[in-house]
């Protein structure tokens, strides 16, 4: 894997962000406005961006 490809003090925002993200789709999918799957897909890609940001993913590097 790689390193962190942005200074700490702003990964940490950004992981802040992140938590306050999936509350709100935990909140929206408890008020049926989005359905489990869409809860899922919309917070699983987030979570890959912010991996990536920490270099803990590599988009790509199982198929290679």
């Amino acid at each position: 894997m790689s390193q962190i490809r942005i200074p700490r003090p702003a990964l940490d925002e950004v992981e802040k962000g992140l938590a306050e993200y999936e509350s709100l789709l935990s909140t929206l999918n408890a008020q049926r406005v989005i359905k489990d799957k869409t809860h899922e897909t919309y917070f699983r890609y987030a979570e890959m961006f912010v991996r990536w940001l920490r270099g803990e993913f590599d988009p790509g590097a199982r198929n290679k």
